[in-house]
């Protein structure tokens, strides 16, 4: 990479440059432009180019620029409609909740999505439900805690493992949008959206 002279000048990883060797991981900053550089082997029907302002018919929290957790959540996509119950793993903050309101509006349900806190269920309520369960623990670990194989049988008719927002650095932007705009919203109805838009340029190596 090399900076021909541009005004706000070129800065890698918090250092300015003028040339440089891009890699895997670096975060480039041009002016008020921030981009990360990745790597990627990436599948050959995914599009070089991604534009999260089209992406707008995407369930809340269904929107990525990695290639790789596209393709889970493309599959996981497919279940939402449907009446299979859904485990979604994920450490504190991945954005569980996001893609449990994701499910219930792909699932036309009628009513409003409410998030419950199971443990204050009484155990003779009787309910008509979809179940979108999360948790940020290990589920092995939990068996050894007296959770019941069973339940988690029941549970776990489809699971989806959302990975840690250290793993998806080219993703804070689109995570920070969507939470920011959630919170908006709750605070009034009228609430402008986010103006956030995130790209995503691919470069393809070609054998010579």
């Amino acid at each position: 990479m090399t900076d021909l002279g541009s005004k706000n000048g070129t800065m890698v990883d918090g250092a300015p440059v003028t040339k440089t060797h891009l890699e895997d991981g670096a975060l480039l900053e041009m002016g008020s432009t921030l981009c990360t550089v990745r790597w990627l082997p990436t599948p050959p029907e995914t599009p070089l180019d991604v534009d999260s302002a089209t992406d707008g018919g995407a369930p809340a929290g269904m929107s990525t620029l990695m290639p790789s957790y596209a393709a889970s959540l493309a599959s996981l996509r497919l279940v939402m409609s449907t009446g299979i119950p859904i485990l979604l793993l994920g450490e504190t903050g991945t954005g569980k909740e996001l893609l449990a309101r994701g499910t219930h509006a792909e699932s036309s349900r009628p009513g409003a999505f409410v998030p419950v806190n199971c443990g204050a269920i009484p155990g003779n309520v009787k309910v008509d439900l979809r179940v979108v369960s999360a948790t940020h623990r290990r589920i092995d670990a939990l068996a050894g805690e007296g959770f019941h194989t069973d339940l988690y049988a029941r549970l776990a008719g489809y699971v989806h493992e959302l990975p840690g927002l250290r793993e998806r650095r080219e993703d804070l932007g689109i995570v920070l949008a969507a939470l920011l705009g959630e919170r908006a919203t709750a605070r009034s109805a009228e609430a402008a959206p986010i103006p956030l838009t995130i790209h995503r340029r691919s470069i393809v190596a070609r054998d010579a």
